[in-house]
């Protein structure tokens, strides 16, 4: 029969030791590490130094290694057994995460030694090992992806450990998925037995495997305390990779400092502890998975390839199957934190071994405080461990509204696809608490919705089609593919539906929204806005207040809403509605349909063949290039036909119209209207020109001469035999019709004409 064992740590292996309460600067200090062993610490403001009790033999070099997040110091100094200064170091190479000191002691016993982030703070580890230099280089190291890292751990670490054929079929028990493996925690304490419920709920959690109770010696898994550290170990049947069954030590010493005792007496296993994720390691092996790299007992970190791991990424974020910290693993970005459950990768690999019973979270399930996922991942979030959903179905959502609003001020980084951590900061009396990279999404998985809470947050979608609403703050949304529905809420919020057909409301506070490629639905709300509709044919609304709306790409609708807005079509058919005040719209390249609505607005056609309706008060319209149709309506409207073929109407008051190049059609209306010809080589008409009411402007480059207004009409102008159209042809093809129903007097009509 064959067997395996894991010996994690056994008494007197390496262990990571981590403030909880801040270490003080003097012999009090509670905390001691040795041979081996890391210290993970903090400083959290100016000038704190945090001391850890070691031991030293006298005529022994040891080499003290530090690590400390970019561009900053980390110093030490040792002091003897009464606190005496004996030796320091005083790292003078910022842009290196790493600080090695070598010292040769000179007592034997008792020492303390001190860190110190020199005029900064943040995290930092420090431990000490037998040695005057350290490690050569191993060479370039490289990430592994979450795939890797999973079949490593069912694979790679066995074949290292035992060289296993190239027919190898991974170690696990002989269990269908969702299937029954059978457990006797019965040796355990009551504290230990809680422990051991954790580590097994947390990976039935991404199994659906059923752990049952059992008393019986032929338990597959039999969980005992009576040795000392912490290891697992598998015995096997004659079949390939069949485990016959498993052992699991963890020591009562091990849990002891993470159990407290409630006002009745009763010991709590405390959930938020190294204690658990102990268990959670060890279950790890017992179900057939190995470390996350070829070390076992005791192990180093370090990105030059001369430490324990062979690739970058190796820490708890990716597995709990590594001996890594987030903050020992100076390559991640990422904050401490305990391990609630299997990570990424360690789901890659266990479901690889056994699968899933197919109905994990196949509910509409809310990932937050008071929401409607299971108890274990509810505990797992108020306690503030690291964890990774793992989710099979329904339409879920990640619910922070609660949970970000039980600080003075919280905010989140929150990304939606698989495969990907988030990041939650929470500020409380002034002091940032960072949880870097701690809440993951595991591979595979589909989150639809999302809420966030009342600062500033930022927020990345995946390619479903998800519901996004940033509540409150200045928040930053890209929301990726699918048809997605962002709602920005109060403040002012940066969203981009990036690809598909989305849906964006800013709500409250200048907000700024862009489209994307897709068939766009874009709402500023209230303040003043910037839409961008991007690609494809979009619905843009400006709503409250004045707000800047480009429709890009495609054929667009826009909606100025209240306010004096800016709109522009660029490319494309596009519909545009200035609606309040006095507002700008340039309906760009393309035949656009433009209606400035109330207020007294600038109208350009630009590009295209355009229709452009002026509506209520004054407005200016430009008709640009192609042939334009520009109605003014009510108001003292300016109507100004550029280039091309155009059709002017004036509309009811006192307008002023010029066809400009091209063969133009002017209609004044009932207003005192002013007709403007300045451009030769074309025909153009007036229709309803009222004689002594409206004026015509004639610029004298049309002709030669100095003339007045009746040396026009005379030297120049036909009348038709009904004396209804007046036409003034002045060569070269330049030709004005002036039409008048009641009649036109030429005898007169130079009252009318005035030279520019």
């Amino acid at each position: 029969m064959l067997q395996t064992s894991h010996h994690d740590h056994d008494n007197g292996v390496a262990a990571d030791v981590v403030e909880i309460t801040d270490a003080p600067e003097n012999t009090t200090t509670p905390y001691e590490i040795g041979l081996g062993d890391s210290f993970q610490g903090t400083i959290d403001v100016l000038g704190d130094i945090d001391w850890v009790e070691v031991t030293f033999e006298a005529g022994v070099t040891y080499t003290i290694s530090g690590t400390v997040g970019a561009d900053k110091y980390l110093d030490f100094v040792i002091y003897d057994s009464d606190g005496n200064f004996v030796d320091n170091y005083l790292d003078d190479v910022a842009s290196d995460t790493t600080s090695t000191y070598t010292f040769t002691a000179t007592q034997s016993g008792t020492h303390y030694l001190s860190a110190e982030i020199y005029q900064d703070t943040g995290s930092y580890s420090v431990s000490y090992a037998v040695g005057n230099t350290p490690p050569p280089s191993g060479g370039t190291l490289e990430e592994l992806t979450y795939q890797e890292i999973a079949d490593y751990l069912t694979f790679g670490y066995w074949d290292e450990a035992t060289s296993l054929p190239d027919n190898y079929t991974p170690f696990s028990f002989n269990v269908a998925p969702g299937g029954t493996i059978t457990v006797n925690i019965s040796a355990l304490t009551d504290a230990g037995k809680q422990f051991a419920s954790y580590g097994l709920a947390a990976w039935a959690e991404v199994t659906g495997l059923n752990f049952a109770l059992s008393t019986s010696a032929g338990a597959d898994i039999i969980f005992d305390d009576n040795q000392s550290g912490a290891f697992a170990s598998s015995s096997f049947s004659s079949t390939p990779g069949e485990i016959e069954q498993s052992n699991v030590n963890v020591s009562t010493n091990w849990i002891a400092g993470d159990i407290v005792t409630d006002s009745n007496g009763n010991q709590i296993a405390q959930l938020n502890s190294y204690s658990t994720q102990t268990y959670i390691h060890e279950i790890g092996h017992a179900l057939g998975l190995g470390h996350a790299g070829n070390y076992n007992g005791t192990g180093g970190y370090a990105e030059d390839g001369s430490g324990d791991n062979f690739y970058l990424n190796d820490s708890w974020q990716a597995t709990v199957m590594s001996y890594f910290s987030q903050i020992e693993n100076t390559h991640i970005d990422a904050s401490f934190a305990y391990i609630g459950g299997p990570m990424m990768a360690d789901i890659l690999a266990i479901q690889a071994l056994y699968g899933t019973s197919g109905n994990l979270n196949t509910g509409h399930d809310v990932y937050g405080t008071g929401g409607t996922m299971s108890p274990y991942y509810a505990a797992l979030l108020a306690e503030g461990l690291s964890f990774v959903i793992y989710d099979e179905g329904g339409i879920d959502t990640v619910d922070l509204s609660i949970d970000l609003a039980q600080s003075d001020e919280a905010f989140a980084h929150v990304d939606m696809n698989d495969g990907t951590y988030s990041d939650f900061y929470f500020i409380n009396g002034g002091l940032v608490e960072a949880n870097i990279g701690t809440i993951g999404i595991a591979q595979g998985v589909d989150i639809e919705n999302l809420i966030m809470g009342n600062y500033d947050d930022i927020a990345i979608g995946n390619a479903l089609s998800n519901n996004i609403d940033m509540v409150a703050g200045d928040d930053s949304v890209n929301a990726g593919a699918g048809n997605d529905t962002v709602f920005g809420g109060s403040g002012s919020d940066t969203i981009n539906g990036e690809e598909d057909d989305d849906l964006l409301y800013g709500n409250d506070g200048d907000d700024r929204l862009t489209g994307g490629s897709g068939n766009d639905v874009l709402n500023g709300g209230s303040g003043f806005d910037n839409l961008n509709g991007g690609s494809d044919d979009d619905i843009l609304r400006g709503q409250g207040d004045g707000d800047t709306m480009i429709g890009g790409l495609g054929d667009d609708e826009l909606y100025g809403g209240n306010g004096s807005d800016s709109m522009s079509g660029n490319a494309g058919n596009d519909t545009m509605l200035g609606q309040g005040l006095g507002d700008t719209l340039d309906g760009g390249g393309n035949d656009d349909l433009i209606y400035g609505g109330s207020g007294n607005d600038v109208l350009l056609g630009s590009g295209g063949n355009d229709t452009i309706l002026g509506q209520g008060n004054n407005d200016t319209m430009d008709g640009g290039t192609g042939n334009d149709s520009l109605v003014g309506a009510a108001g003292l409207d300016q109507l100004f036909g550029d280039v091309g073929n155009d059709t002017l109407k004036g509309g009811g008051a006192n307008d002023t119209l010029s066809g400009g190049d091209g063969d133009d059609l002017l209609v004044g209306g009932a207003g005192r209207d002013v007709f403007i010809f300045d451009d030769g080589g074309d025909t153009d008409r007036i229709n309803g020109y009222q004689q002594g009411f409206d004026t015509i402007q004639i610029d004298d480059d049309l002709y030669a001469g100095n003339l007045s207004g009746q040396q026009i009409v005379d030297t120049f102008g036909s009348l038709n035999a009904n004396g209804t159209i007046l036409t003034l042809d002045f060569g070269n093809g330049t030709i004005i019709e002036i039409q008048a129903g009641g009649g036109i007097d030429d005898a007169t009509l130079g009252n009318d004409i005035f030279v520019l």
